[in-house]
């Protein structure tokens, strides 16, 4: 199966859903509003790679979390899809740390679902976030494993803060 044009479809979907506000100001406040606690919603456009079937894949990730007031720490709620071949999508709470104020750590236990199997995965993921007019954003790194399978994916990560 030729990947080049559903490469090109993936990157092109990526771009078109990623912020392009402009350039940020010196002035924007980068501390993402942890101090009062805060709820995001985020959302992120991935390239998906899956060893076991050598193929790439279009993938999206979406979450709310909720950053505890004065902590690095967030908790919240994923849903994760990914088209190709075989479809995946996975669902489960989600544990992050904030160990600097742009880097996120993410961990994950869910259940995938992929035809008619139900299985138990584990999610990890990295966000380095810039805010920009408000908005959350940048490049994310993850890595999924299940007893089936495993996949990493790479993309872009926007947010909203509340």
């Amino acid at each position: 199966m030729n990947q080049q044009p559903w490469l090109a479809s993936c990157l092109l979907v990526m771009a078109m859903l990623s912020p392009t506000q402009g350039k940020a100001d010196d002035n924007d406040e980068h501390h993402h509003g942890h101090e009062s606690g805060s709820l995001e919603i985020g959302l992120s456009n991935s390239l998906v790679y899956i060893p076991g079937e050598q193929n790439f894949a279009y993938g999206l990730h979406v979450h709310g979390l909720y950053t505890f007031a004065e902590t690095p720490f967030a908790l919240g709620l994923g849903y994760e899809f990914i088209a190709g071949e075989h479809v995946h999508q996975t669902i489960g709470p989600m544990f992050c740390y904030r160990p600097t104020d742009p880097l996120n750590l993410c961990a994950s236990p869910g259940a995938i679902f992929e035809e008619d199997n139900v299985a138990l995965s584990v999610h990890v993921e990295t966000t380095y976030e810039f805010e920009l007019k408000g908005v959350h954003w940048g490049p994310t790194l993850g890595f999924a494993y299940n007893a089936e399978a495993t996949h990493i994916s790479l993309g872009i990560h926007t947010g909203l803060q509340f």
